[in-house]
């Protein structure tokens, strides 16, 4: 409807009559071609009724679920571990009712080839007044919803990538981020064994992705190694990015990142006093 309603104003103002018709025609199929993704509640407005914050947080979960439905199907097929993926997520973020449902949907329109994925992403762009670390957020949530399924086909990268471009980062950005995320989910399989078997073992095979968590190299030196920490522990401090706008269902997401940065962290500090020890 805004579409019309703006191309109609707009169209007065600088044809007058002829001008009003026109901008009518033109904001009618803006609506038509681009509404239902555009629209401000994304199909989440069950979610956020009622607060101010609601067109943007909306629009976080609709880009969110759409673009992973999007990019698991360039995939080949969406498998059942996408689709598990996607319910974790949706039963992290405590989702029921018609938000349960209409979280599916933003998912099943996704995996239409006619999706416009890069109208919505600028649009969520756009809601968030390009503000980097929820831009970010978003990357490393939809990273992890993809390469926890299965390895990312050359479609699915050139797709992946055309997302993080259209939300302002590079492909080194990129592929430092999916090099991190594999890492961490290596480090936190690691890390949950030993919890369960209550022993401690040889961390030394596993410290190689503790750095890589941290995206650094293991020659760094420790005020490298710390100063690495303190930044990623920064981009990803809850206080933060909610001040900025994150959805409050995806701080719990942020919190349990930061914990396992903390825990790759003492690992190499905790291995690298070992090793100064033993000389």
């Amino acid at each position: 409807m805004w579409g019309r309603v703006l191309g109609t104003a707009f169209g007065f103002i600088f044809g007058k009559v002829a001008g009003a018709v026109l901008g009518f025609v033109i904001g009618y199929w803006f609506d038509w071609k681009y509404g239902k993704p555009l629209a401000g509640h994304g199909g989440f407005s069950s979610l956020f009724s009622g607060t101010s914050e609601a067109p943007k947080e909306a629009t976080f979960f609709y880009a969110l679920f759409a673009a992973h439905g999007h990019i698991a199907k360039a995939k080949g097929r969406i498998s059942e571990q996408d689709i598990a993926e996607a319910q974790q997520l949706m039963n992290e973020l405590e989702l029921s009712g018609s938000a349960l449902d209409e979280a599916r949907d933003a998912f099943r329109e996704g995996k239409s080839s006619h999706f416009p994925l890069v109208a919505t992403l600028t649009q969520f762009r756009r809601d968030y007044h390009n503000r980097r670390a929820v831009l970010q957020s978003f990357m490393l949530q939809l990273i992890a919803l993809l390469i926890r399924a299965q390895p990312l086909t050359k479609d699915a990268y050139e797709l992946l990538l055309q997302v993080a471009t259209t939300l302002g980062f590079t492909r080194f950005e990129l592929d430092r981020w999916l090099l991190m995320e594999s890492a961490q989910q290596q480090f936190d399989r690691f890390v949950k064994y030993n919890q369960r078997r209550a022993t401690v073992l040889s961390a030394d095979k596993h410290i190689l992705s503790a750095y890589s968590v941290l995206g650094i190299e293991p020659k760094v030196t420790d005020q490298e190694l710390k100063i690495a920490y303190r930044k990623l522990m920064s981009e990803h401090h809850p206080d933060k990015l909610a001040a900025q706008g994150l959805p409050e269902e995806m701080l719990a997401n942020t919190t349990r990142r930061a914990q396992e940065i903390q825990a790759a962290y003492a690992l190499i500090r905790n291995s690298r006093a070992e090793s100064n020890t033993s000389r």
